[in-house]
């Protein structure tokens, strides 16, 4: 008698434990990213069914409430437990302001989570106004408005979520509140915060802003973007040395601060705040010529000494943006993510390559000397869709020389198969006065080397190094292309 040993010790999922099926639901549900994910586990069989309705919390059942307009408020939510509702939908018609503004209403006591897109919608306000009604179980707020043009909204801060001070999560894309300071006293249990495209309209008094913030004191995460049109009048007092600055207001919990599009705002917030558990500082200036060195920003960099000592700066042309940026990151420490520092080419010089003495200006100060930085990346950002040869034809080497001189301590220089050639072709051109640029140089990382036109000029470099007595090592570079950290788009 033979035996099927394909059979041996074979059982079925049926005969695990409740605690172990839950634990194989769990799992599941965490990989997946639909919100409907459950739905398969409740069609296996009746006992999973079961098992699944009677751990709503453990599992997260939620439910999507996406399709809101070929249905009364009711009709087909009434067929599933009650479970916490998510509640999406684009208002751009009278009809479909209408199913919103009714769903708002039947199920307020329900929704976990509103996602409101307003683009194009002329019907921002009334929108805004269906909010004001107290919403017990809302975790998650998130609206998005067009970027045209909009008159300042007022939302009454007695009524505008009912205060549900439960809120988590807040994120306002291009939505004009001047009064957003007074709406945030009553989320005091807030752990994110970020505020997209503030148009003029919008804006708010730092001063009111920063007092609204004092009394988050679970907020972890802060980002704010201003309109790429915004003008924000600096305080001319700030300039006199003598002037006393305002009090520091400490944010106890803040870990991450994004600030996007104008530098000015930044500086007036920087005199106003005190981050001590910030670990991840995300800059962006898309207006460089307005970026003044010697600003509360770049102080309060020089006065953090984790800010001061990254290992590793990436110098990168996005192609599709046609711009040029410069990122500086940090080592992980425990569990807590690099820090990042970027600073965007100028946003209305259409000709890349001349963008590059501010970025020169910005690699020798506030930051430089960088006694620990080792690591050096220069290339083409992934997934640019316009050729850089016009760029690079137009830089001379002594540009690519003046960049590269104040990197005094890299060890490793990594360069895409775009960039390989004109860097390679400056290093060749070194004079005896500027024999030192890049002295510490051990390495050479060059992507698909052996097949690029970079191979024979590198390799003259490399020879005039070995015979100073500085050799270095030609590799070729596996990984190629560069992912920024920070969104310069």
């Amino acid at each position: 008698m033979t035996v099927d040993r394909c059979d041996s010790g074979q059982v079925t999922i049926d005969i695990l434990p409740e605690d172990a099926l839950l634990y194989v639901f769990d799992f599941y549900l965490d990989e997946s990213t639909r919100v409907e994910a459950w739905h398969e586990l409740i069609h296996v069989c009746r006992r999973w069914r079961i098992l699944v309705f009677g751990s709503p919390r453990r599992l997260n059942l939620e439910i999507a409430c996406r399709d809101i307009f070929r249905d009364r408020p009711g009709e087909r939510l009434d067929i599933w437990p009650v479970l916490p509702i998510i509640l999406s939908g684009h208002c751009d018609s009278p009809t479909r302001l209408d199913k919103i503004e009714a769903r708002l209403k039947y199920h307020a006591d329900r929704l976990c989570e509103i996602r409101l897109d307003l683009r194009m919608s002329p019907y921002v306000k009334e929108a805004i106004a269906a909010l004001d009604k107290p919403f017990p179980m809302l975790r998650y707020l998130q609206i998005t408005a067009h970027e045209g043009y909009l008159p300042p909204i007022y939302p009454n801060p007695d009524k505008f979520l009912g205060g549900s001070n439960h809120l988590l999560y807040i994120s306002l894309f291009g939505v004009p509140i001047p009064e957003m300071p007074n709406l945030l006293l009553s989320f005091t249990d807030l752990e994110d915060l970020r505020l997209n495209d503030i148009p003029f309209t919008g804006f708010f008094p730092l001063d009111t802003m920063v007092t609204a913030l004092s009394a988050l004191t679970r907020l972890k995460v802060l980002l704010f973007t201003l309109r790429h049109d915004f003008r924000y009048p600096h305080h001319p007092d700030w300039e006199n040395e003598r002037s006393p600055l305002p009090t520091r207001t400490v944010l106890p919990s803040l870990t991450v601060l994004k600030v996007k599009n104008y530098p000015q705002i930044l500086e007036d917030f920087m005199v106003r705040i005190d981050a001590p558990l910030l670990d991840y500082l995300h800059i962006v200036s898309n207006n460089g010529s307005d970026l003044d060195l010697d600003t509360p920003v770049f102080r309060f960099i020089k006065l953090m000494p984790k800010f001061r000592s990254p290992d590793k700066a990436y110098i990168g042309v996005d192609t599709e943006i046609r711009k040029i940026w410069i990122e500086f990151s940090w080592p992980k420490q425990s569990s807590r993510r690099p820090l990042s520092l970027g600073i965007c080419g100028l946003s209305h010089e259409p000709q890349p390559e001349r963008q590059i003495p501010r970025l020169v200006q910005f690699c020798r100060e506030p930051l430089f000397p960088l006694p620990t930085l080792e690591d050096l990346h220069i290339g083409i950002v992934m997934g640019g869709r316009f050729s850089p040869q016009s760029l690079l034809d137009n830089v001379e080497s002594t540009r690519w020389l003046e960049l590269l001189q104040p990197f005094t301590t890299v060890k490793n220089l990594y360069l895409t198969q775009e960039f390989a050639p004109s860097i390679a072709h400056a290093l060749q051109d070194l004079t005896a006065e500027r024999a030192m640029v890049l002295p510490t140089l051990e390495n050479v990382f060059i992507e698909s080397l052996q097949s690029g036109s970079a191979h024979e000029v590198i390799g003259q470099f490399a020879a005039a190094r070995q015979l100073s007595g500085h050799p270095i090592g030609i590799h070729d570079w596996l990984g190629g292309g560069l992912e920024p950290d920070i969104d310069y788009r």
